[in-house]
């Protein structure tokens, strides 16, 4: 039995790329778009782009063709623009985009359609100009195994990318780093690793206030013991300091994104699996300006929670996005609100409150210039295991939206240590590079717009019906059974939430503005029923 609250049913009905925007104050336009009807496409990465509208960067895995690096553009408000394509003839899995200073694109990843030294996955890169069309592209391989996951572009014009290597360094797996200028020429490869774990890969590169560079990567001490690596550079790459960072030496933390903080330390992103049993939290750590471990705080449920993105905000604060694991149904989007002190403020958790057959599963946020967030991942109907298909959600400044299932869900604890490893860390360097890539246009787009208030209404009232329906805020409700009487804002802020029993009066919010409102009604058996309500004045 389906007991979250349904307030917002049905907004996924196309085996597509689905946007569901739910902006504070706006009309919530419901867009998907594909490249085929079995067309499977992962969201890896969000950038805000200089017009003001959005970029989506990831992986068509399957009904694609030969082309599997995949960018959407849409305008400020969602509104679908163009997608493309970009590839070979094998599999192309991206790891990360952003925009260029020149209004381009730069997209990492790995390639098995490019490369003469071996058939394995080797280092890609991809540049664009503003409507994605391919200006140059990288390869860089060795013997076996380079994949690419983060990338910067730095001050001096050019890009650092980082992702890990098979065939050089130190053994196993290790962080591979690899400089461009601005044309994509390489200019030097580095790798960093120990001879004592089995291996390191790198998931996030930024560049440094004082010029130089930050890595935060996995590193694998044995296959149930992984810490947080984190590297700091020269700007040439040469190594300044390591440290790991984990929540004790037993557990299991990687690694997802890394943000430098105005005192010139560091706040690390990641998964923990230490405080849950069998189940994995959210994660976020904070070390100082040359590595020593500040604090640590943690986030979720008995489940499997995992952390999928963090940003931080303009307040100071954190952000971090994922999965969450309820007590119902599949996974579920979260959406996480830490002060800088790593201080737990709120949680929303967000989906669609009518399918517990469906799984959520946000891989990125970014803050936007209107101070909301834009989270992008991917979403599947789990009852017949159909293909992933994109999700990209817009939540306001307070993570209110559309699409919001419940407020302040999961709780948080503290707790970590780090060990430096800078004697220990082993510089390397290695790689040849090449070229290959070509371009096709990708995409179409099916309306499934909401009401002009935003939120679809499609349900039938079966507990109550509001009446009269538009009213002036004073209402009626004919219940033959005690529920709870939620009214809802069309971004899904709850304003009113109060029992009511069979011969209560009439429901008095005379005091709310003008507008459309949805009512929910929960019964004890936990049964929802959810219908549309205008006020008028």
């Amino acid at each position: 039995m389906n007991t979250k609250r349904n307030l917002f049913p049905g907004y996924l009905k196309f085996a597509s790329l689905a946007i569901i925007f739910c902006q504070t104050g706006a009309v919530v336009a419901q867009q998907t778009f594909c490249t085929q009807n079995d067309a499977s496409i992962w969201i890896d990465a969000v950038v805000q782009t200089s017009d003001g509208g959005y970029a989506l960067g990831g992986s068509c895995v399957a009904g694609c063709g030969n082309f599997d690096f995949h960018i959407t553009k849409t305008d400020a408000d969602g509104n679908y623009l163009w997608g493309k394509g970009l590839g070979g003839g094998n599999k192309d899995n991206m790891g990360d985009l952003i925009e260029t200073s020149d209004g381009g694109f730069l997209m990492v990843g790995h390639t098995a359609s490019y490369g003469t030294l071996n058939t394995l996955y080797t280092l890609y890169v991809i540049k664009t100009d503003g409507n994605a069309n391919i200006e140059w592209t990288r390869i860089v391989e060795g013997t076996e195994y380079e994949m690419a996951d983060g990338v910067v572009e730095t001050s001096d014009g050019g890009f650092a990318v980082v992702g890990g290597t098979t065939s050089y360094g130190a053994g196993g797996c290790d962080v591979y780093l690899v400089k461009l200028d601005a044309n994509g020429t390489v200019l030097w490869t580095k790798t960093y690793g120990t001879a004592s774990s089995e291996g390191e890969y790198g998931s996030d590169i930024i560049e440094t206030s004082d010029g130089g560079l930050a890595i935060v990567s996995d590193c694998y001490n044995t296959a149930t013991s992984v810490d947080l690596y984190v590297l700091k550079l020269e700007a040439d790459g040469d190594l300044q300091w390591s440290t790991s960072v984990s929540q004790d030496y037993s557990g299991i933390e990687t690694a997802f994104n890394i943000v430098q903080t105005s005192d010139g330390g560091y706040v690390l992103g990641g998964r923990t699996s230490v405080t849950t049993g069998n189940g994995t939290d959210f994660y976020l750590a904070k070390i100082s300006s040359t590595g020593a471990f500040l604090w640590g705080t943690n986030f979720g449920s008995t489940g499997m929670d995992a952390n999928g993105g963090m940003v931080q905000t303009t307040d100071g604060g954190f952000v971090i996005s994922g999965r969450c694991d309820p007590a119902v149904g599949y996974y579920d989007g979260l959406i996480v609100k830490f002060d800088s002190g790593g201080n737990f403020l709120w949680s929303k958790r967000f989906g669609d409150p009518s399918n517990t057959d469906q799984t959520d599963e946000p891989k990125t946020i970014i803050q936007t210039t209107d101070g909301g967030f834009a989270i992008g991942g991917g979403t599947r109907n789990m009852a017949d295991f159909s293909a992933m298909h994109a999700y990209f959600v817009k939540l306001n400044q307070n993570g209110y939206g559309c699409c919001i299932i419940e407020n302040n869900w999961g709780t948080a604890g503290s707790g970590g240590i780090s060990t430096s490893m800078t004697s220990t860390t082993l510089v390397g360097t290695g790689g040849v590079s090449g070229s290959g890539g070509t371009t096709i246009s990708m995409g179409s787009l099916f309306a499934n717009c909401f009401s002009d208030v935003g939120v679809e209404d499609n349900s039938t009232s079966e507990m109550s019906t509001v009446f009269p329906n538009p009213n002036n805020g004073l209402f009626e409700l004919e219940v033959t059974e005690t529920v709870q009487l939620k009214i809802v804002s069309t971004v899904g802020e709850v304003l009113y939430d109060e029992a009511h029993h069979q011969n209560d009066g009439p429901v008095n919010v005379t005091d709310f503005p003008a507008g459309t409102y949805f009512v929910s009604l929960t019964n004890v058996d936990g049964m929802v029923d959810f219908q549309r309500m205008v006020i008028q004045h």
